[in-house]
């Protein structure tokens, strides 16, 4: 009986340093995980700049956009958020930047403007959202 109930401890004992092993493991490659999705925003978030750049420059010269040539600031369905420096300042500037007052002033291609509003006001949400965590 001392026999047995030593083996059931012992295999008791493995059983939990299995299960810890696979917490170890999963936590790992979470972290893993995360790290690779923050290369991938950070690369998409300095493209949406670059790209943003240049939608401003052809928004502020009332030229058209279409619906399609609008840099939304998504990357496989999340919202891109500035991160570097004060995250908090970075996310204020995003808020007046998707600002639907904001968008109000351009010109977009005919057809598009309900369209682009309506996106406008989603993103403006998401942003404003984003930011009151930073409060």
């Amino acid at each position: 009986a001392r026999r047995n109930s030593e083996r059931q401890a012992r295999e008791e004992e493995e059983k939990q340093r299995e299960a810890k092993q696979r917490r170890e493991e999963a936590m790992r490659e979470e972290r893993e995980r995360d790290k690779q999705r923050r290369i991938a925003d950070t690369a998409a978030l300095k493209d949406h700049e670059e790209r943003y750049a240049l939608f401003e420059v052809r928004a502020r010269a009332k030229d058209p956009v279409p619906f399609d040539q609008i840099p939304w600031p998504f990357s496989n369905g999340r919202l891109l958020l500035p991160t570097s420096g004060d995250t908090r300042k970075s996310i204020k500037v995003w808020s007046r930047r998707w600002h639907p007052d904001t968008w109000a002033k351009y010109e977009f291609v005919e057809g598009d403007r309900t369209l682009v509003m309506d996106k406008v006001l989603e993103v403006s949400k998401e942003v404003n959202s984003a930011l009151a965590t930073y409060r």
